[in-house]
């Protein structure tokens, strides 16, 4: 059955185009020109979604938002404003009236498509209640080896093989994700920082969660730094990896390439550790190091240490495969190839690079690895 979606606007041009946009993608649909004929076909129309404008005469979408989320049938609604209204004033009025996303006029049908299925699969996650949950560590042995990029693509690998798949980028400040995803979060994991360690519950976590169009559930780093943001806290991390478990079957943990007490706290709960490492000499000789010190990673016992390497460069000094295991005296579980150009395009689109060419050796390896770990 086709989900409804209720569009709201006082332009009859937009309803027009906005409605034969989702037409063509399979979506039944129901307008309203103002406030009023909105919040009555919200309660008896029951959509899965509603887009909503803001600026209206007599009832703007503020006060609409807020009505809906008054009523108890309509509270868990997702609501998308669509509004020429592009100041961060506006956005913040917007999410605090109850918006799960705000959409800046003109947008392409592209966009907005994506919006929407997200926003779509995301409410119809149903939490798992499980202690099975896998959890598997990516840690850097050094800045610049992929790390993310690696992450980011084995969550979509897992997430194709009908597993439910959460990405977490337990970054302090800064992070990339995003950026890689196309995401524009308004929540990311420095919310939990706001927090007192013992406040994080499964709610406050969840509210980090950003669903991405391949169906990976995000917490991503803030992209931007803001001066009242908070380090994530050893304390904290130690709350937040209690409430993995109800977040998906899979959890990948981003941990960046900086062997913090947080860093280890987040260790301590990995089933897996991968060690991303790069096919230069200090990238191995710092591998060998950790390698050879595990117990400085705070790994649980029977946690499982393994190693990527990515072949960042073209060159004919780099290591072969071989080579590599040789020197540190153990199988790598994957070696990616050096593609630099499609996980540039990748970044700039905001498409992980396996979507961009599924057919590719990289993407080989990564589906290879994704099937060695779940």
């Amino acid at each position: 059955m086709a989900e409804r979606i209720l569009v709201v606007d006082d332009d009859p041009n937009a309803l027009r185009l906005i409605g034969y946009a989702l037409q063509r993608q399979g979506y039944e649909v129901i307008a309203a020109q103002d406030g009023q004929e909105a919040i009555a076909k919200a309660e008896s129309e029951e959509p899965d979604l509603i887009i909503l404008d803001v600026m209206m005469p007599t009832m703007d979408g503020y006060q609409v938002l807020r009505h809906l989320r008054g009523n108890p049938s309509t509270a868990c609604v997702p609501v998308i404003l669509f509004t020429a209204k592009s100041q961060v004033e506006d956005k913040i009025i917007g999410f605090e009236a109850g918006a799960d996303d705000y959409l800046i006029k003109p947008v392409t049908p592209a966009e907005l498509i994506a919006r929407i299925r997200a926003l779509l699969l995301r409410n119809s996650y149903t939490p798992l209640v499980t202690d099975k949950t896998q959890v598997i560590g990516f840690l850097g042995v050094k800045g610049g080896v992929g790390t993310t990029s690696v992450a980011i693509n084995l969550a979509v690998a897992i997430s194709q093989r009908n597993k439910q798949v959460a990405l977490i980028e337990c970054q302090p400040y800064i992070g990339t994700a995003a950026r890689q995803l196309g995401l524009r979060s308004c929540s990311t994991l420095a919310s939990l920082s706001k927090l007192e360690a013992h406040a994080i519950d499964q709610a406050s976590v969840e509210a980090c969660v950003t669903m991405h169009y391949t169906g990976v559930r995000v917490i991503p780093a803030p992209i931007k730094l803001e001066t009242n943001t908070s380090p994530i806290t050893p304390a904290h991390a130690q709350t937040l990896v209690k409430h993995l478990d109800n977040l998906a079957e899979t959890v990948i943990l981003d941990l960046g390439s900086q062997l913090t007490p947080t860093v280890r706290q987040f260790l301590g709960r990995c089933d897996y550790v991968i060690l991303v490492t790069d096919t230069d000499e200090i990238a191995l000789q710092l591998t060998q190091t950790l390698l050879q010190e595990k117990e400085i990673l705070g790994m649980r016992p029977g946690a499982v240490s393994n190693i990527v390497a990515v072949n960042r460069v073209h060159m004919a000094a780099k290591m072969t495969r071989l080579e590599i295991e040789e020197k540190l005296g153990q199988e790598l579980l994957a070696f990616i190839p050096p593609v630099p150009e499609l996980f540039h395009q990748g970044a700039h689109e905001g498409h992980p690079a396996i979507l961009i060419q599924p057919e590719g050796l990289h993407a080989a390896m990564i589906y290879q690895l994704a099937d060695a770990l779940v």
